[in-house]
């Protein structure tokens, strides 16, 4: 997110809203059998996040789609533009995973554009493997918007935007 965040002009800061993972936040959310200790971590991590860079947690399940559909909805309507990354988790090998549905069923449900973004370089400064981000260089290339009819396909537009990323250049 901040690699996304500040390869971006400053006065979209404000409007922009990207999507966390809500399994890093688990007890918070869902404090039951959980140490203070943890779901003070939790708390802390998610708040700083809501406030730092305007994320919202999204569900990598489909129990809670309804309401992560819903709750991105109501941002969009606010004038936020959520950032979602498609494939829902870092890369484990620096390579394109495929993408989950879940981008696509907002773009169709939704009707909004979707801006494919591609980094390049991430994996290289902080893979999952790291504990920490090392510096060197992250590439940022934003492409066109691409929009998807109210009858299209989760798969096909998922297959799409998959696509318009790769196409955006590099080698992933």
């Amino acid at each position: 997110v901040p690699t996304t965040w500040t390869a971006l002009p400053h006065r979209w800061h404000q409007r922009l809203a990207p999507a966390m993972m809500k399994d890093h936040f688990r007890a918070y959310f869902e404090p039951r059998g959980r140490s203070v200790k943890e779901i003070v971590a939790a708390a802390g991590a998610y708040f700083l996040a809501c406030l730092l860079y305007n994320a919202y947690p999204l569900p990598q399940q489909m129990s809670g789609t309804r309401r992560a559909l819903a709750y991105t909805g109501e941002l969009v309507n606010r004038g936020y533009c959520p950032v979602v990354f498609p494939e829902g988790l870092r890369t484990l090998d620096g390579k394109l995973q495929p993408f989950r549905p879940g981008i696509a069923m907002m773009a169709v449900q939704l009707r909004v554009p979707i801006i494919p973004i591609r980094l390049e370089g991430l994996y290289e400064i902080y893979s999952p493997h790291d504990s920490w981000p090392r510096r060197g260089p992250v590439t940022v290339t934003v492409g066109r918007p691409l929009y998807f009819d109210a009858g299209t396909s989760y798969d096909d537009a998922a297959h799409r935007l998959e696509e318009a990323i790769r196409n955006l250049g590099g080698s992933v």
